[in-house]
């Protein structure tokens, strides 16, 4: 229920200037990231309640295996501390600053102290060695060690997270070959190159967690064999982390993308990887956190955040979740589940506008999902199969709620629903937009002059009385509402129902 960019409220010391130029077919990351770290835990006493330390300006040029733009990097200053709570280090690509993102954002709610030593666009197996991206082009990708490592021995935290979570499309130099994952030389050179890495890490005293590559999210940039480099480069994780007594895997793949099924793409209401790759920051992208921190952690973990989720909800007022309640409702067609009324209902409390919880959940694929299944039955008169139904709401994140409307009732499916008589269609046309017999008669008398289907069926759909009962059938009206005029005009300018939807649902009672 919350797209990346509604909110950056969390804090870390922790400043990335980033800017993304296309060349060919790969992206090139330009980044001069600015980061501050700060203690947490027992180190804190040593170092001084706000003391800070200061890590070197970096720049990186290079390209990760079709990387999009990274997640934006939490705020500056110092987060609150967590009583008892263990540090957990988060280590690795902009992947692992997307789960860093998270943690930062409430560190009470996963019970840990976060420390963010990330590096967009790093590598492990590439470093110090020749690499070309996927699409053929030289690159010199920072190595993800240089900041992985960077103060731990002063710190000594509890946990070490290392997740480089970009897809291995990627190509190095091996003995004089060019070699990708799955061939033999790069995977021996992955699992050595990320045992050594975690036995570094693990001399700080921590244990340490190696996270798995998620598999391609619906927004991932297409990439011939991807998904069997990532599974390769899978293999060669766990192998890397038998060879480092006490290191421990963790596959998010269990949670996002099981049994080689389409990947999760929404959890708690809200969008998980609105980009393919990058956790959001929102309920979604806070799901995936707290399940690979639970991971992390074991099963202390999972008695402490229950119980904490339960006493933050019984703290939100009653009214507050009941509205949430209720839009939810009216929007996709459930209630909200407890993650999403936690997260909301602590925006809402904190000041919050209600239009931005409008704008999420419009913006959501449970909304899409639940558009297109709605107007698959109105105009089909059947449910959607499962591959249609994902190919729709897929299609519909970049097109309008009209072209969907007019797609489907024009198809060759749409004009045979319709019936096969001109009064059957006109019939059909006025049920569907919700309109009187009178207009049943105007179809008919149309479609016996010989006016095509299509333009009956257009005219009709953007006519005023159809306009009307869509925006009036958006959410209740309340003396806050706006007018239906403005909502038709907005409506029939855009082509669009879903603006005019957050203004409904945002002024509903």
């Amino acid at each position: 229920l919350h797209p990346s960019h509604l909110g950056t409220a969390g804090t870390v010391g922790a400043k990335l200037g980033l800017s993304l130029l296309a060349a060919v077919v790969s992206y090139v990351v330009v980044e001069q990231p600015v980061r501050r770290g700060w203690p947490h835990g027992r180190v804190a006493p040593a170092l001084g309640a706000f003391g800070m330390m200061v890590a070197a300006t970096a720049l990186v040029v290079g390209t990760r295996g079709a990387l999009p733009p990274a997640p934006s990097a939490p705020t500056d200053g110092l987060p609150p501390h967590v009583a008892g709570a263990p540090v957990v280090w988060v280590a690795g690509d902009s992947v692992a600053l997307s789960l860093a993102a998270n943690l930062h954002d409430d560190p009470a709610r996963f019970g840990v102290n976060p420390l963010e030593r990330t590096q967009l666009g790093c590598t492990v197996v590439g470093a110090d060695r020749p690499m070309r991206s996927f699409a053929g082009d030289p690159i010199a990708p920072p190595p993800c060690a240089t900041r992985a490592l960077e103060g731990i021995d002063a710190v000594r935290p509890d946990v070490v997270v290392l997740w480089v979570g970009s897809r291995p499309n990627d190509a190095i130099e091996v003995d004089g070959r060019w070699v990708r994952a799955c061939d033999p030389a790069f995977d021996d050179a992955h699992r050595e190159a990320t045992a050594e890495l975690a036995r570094r890490l693990q001399a700080s005293g921590a244990q340490v967690v190696i996270s798995t590559v998620l598999r391609s999210g619906a927004r991932s940039l297409p990439v011939a064999g991807s998904e069997e480099r990532i599974a390769c480069v899978n293999r060669a994780i766990g192998e890397a982390a038998d060879l480092v007594e006490g290191a421990v895997v963790i596959d998010p793949n269990e949670l996002l993308c099981p049994d080689d099924a389409p990947c999760v793409e929404s959890l708690a209401g809200g969008p998980v990887r609105s980009d393919g790759l990058h956790l959001d920051r929102g309920p979604g992208g806070a799901q995936v956190a707290a399940w690979m921190i639970e991971q992390a952690l074991g099963s202390t973990a999972n008695a402490s955040l229950a119980p904490d989720l339960q006493a933050r909800l019984a703290a939100i007022p009653e009214r507050t979740l009941a509205w949430l309640d209720r839009v939810t409702t009216l929007a996709q067609g459930v209630e909200m589940d407890d993650e999403g009324l936690r997260y909301w209902g602590e925006r809402l409390v904190l000041g919050d506008a209600r239009v931005a919880v409008a704008e999420a959940l419009v913006s959501s694929e449970a909304w899409r999902h639940q558009r297109v299944v709605e107007a698959h039955r109105r105009w089909l008169g059947t449910d959607p199969d499962e591959a249609t139904e994902r190919r729709w709401t897929s299609w519909l994140a970049t097109h309008t709620t009209s072209e969907l409307d007019l797609a489907l009732a024009t198809s060759e499916e749409g004009e045979a629903a319709s019936g096969t008589t001109h009064r059957e269609r006109a019939q059909h046309l006025a049920d569907a937009l919700a309109l009187p017999e009178a207009a049943v008669d105007h179809f008919e008398a149309r479609l016996d002059r010989g006016v095509e289907w299509d333009t009956v069926v257009r005219d009709g759909y953007f006519s005023l009385p159809a306009s009307d009962q869509r925006m009036v059938g958006l959410a209740p009206s309340s003396p806050y509402t706006p007018p239906t005029e403005q909502l038709i005009a907005e409506f029939r300018t855009t082509g669009d129902e879903r603006a005019p939807l957050v203004q409904a649902l945002a002024t509903t009672p």
